[in-house]
């Protein structure tokens, strides 16, 4: 969440969200936030550099082959940073990025995971959960897997932008009993819009993302 919200707030991008990585240092090459899909060499361009400077397990759907087509809107990379998040938080909790991981259904080892090889089927497969009646199952809230979820959205326009998968994450911490001062969840907000929307200073830095 920290590293995610650093690129909102300094607006730049991280599209190579992974738990094995130091994802602040990884500065690997830079590009603007909206990638333009107006014809077929765009749409290659958007394929060939995912596959070159992203992790497979991390990368959204729209990110692979077929996933975006020639004339649709443009590609938002804030959108590509949430889901990558999402598989990030999936990790930290399960151990493994969802489209790598699968759960035992039946069984001694019902609800253990195990690590698959990834596909781009595994990425616009469902998001895997640990069957009911094992271990696994009642270790997070149902809050807590709805939020993995709402940041998981298959498709990128209906996913959610950062600043509400932020105002999710303080109702979760809420619910839980934990306390957000007031002005630092206001403080917030205004710092994601401020930046993003800004001409000067840091907001330069609003027209680029991060590899």
């Amino acid at each position: 969440m920290v590293a995610s919200y650093f690129s909102s707030l300094f607006a730049v991008l991280f599209q190579d969200f992974a738990d094995k990585q130091p994802i602040l240092m990884d500065f690997g090459s830079c590009g603007s936030l909206l990638q333009s899909i107006s014809d077929r060499r765009q749409v290659m361009n958007i394929v060939e550099n995912a596959a070159e400077h992203t992790t497979m397990p991390y990368r959204p759907p729209e990110l692979f082959e077929g996933g975006v087509r020639a004339g649709d809107a443009d590609l938002d990379y804030r959108k590509v940073d949430v889901w990558s998040l999402g598989c990030t938080f999936f990790a930290m909790l399960y151990g493994a990025s969802p489209s790598e991981a699968e759960f035992t259904t039946s069984g001694r080892n019902m609800g253990k995971l195990r690590v698959v090889e990834c596909s781009q089927l595994k990425v616009i497969g469902p998001v895997p959960t640990p069957p009911l009646g094992s271990p696994a199952a009642n270790w997070y809230s149902a809050s807590t897997q709805q939020l993995i979820d709402f940041m998981l959205t298959q498709d990128r326009h209906q996913r959610p932008e950062l600043n509400q998968v932020l105002k999710r994450v303080e109702q979760l911490i809420r619910e839980m009993g934990g306390v957000i001062e007031p002005e630092v969840s206001h403080r917030r907000a205004n710092n994601y819009q401020d930046n993003v929307a800004d001409d000067d200073g840091i907001a330069l830095l609003s027209t680029n993302r991060l590899l």
